[in-house]
């Protein structure tokens, strides 16, 4: 969903469904830019005073996520949320 900033810092509860076949590539290099980072269902996962990020309840099924740095199925990068 979010391949930049600002973090994604809500709850996100997929009630138990499936995400199959789950394909996120970003391959266009460009020097001193982040959009190569953070590839994944959510960009970043973060953790602010104010809120947590939490993604529970959900499945990834072959899911198939590359980039440049920072890469994951669930979170390119998690910053404190909870998994």
């Amino acid at each position: 969903f979010n391949h930049s900033r600002p973090c994604y810092t809500g709850t996100f509860d997929g009630c138990g469904h499936t995400i199959k076949n789950l394909s996120n590539y970003y391959t266009y290099y460009t020097p001193n830019s982040d959009k190569e980072w953070r590839q994944g269902l959510f960009g970043e996962l973060s953790l602010t005073e104010a809120s947590r990020a939490i993604v529970k309840n959900v499945v990834l099924e072959k899911a198939s996520i590359g980039g440049g740095e920072l890469v994951g199925a669930v979170a390119g990068n998690n910053c404190g949320g909870i998994i």
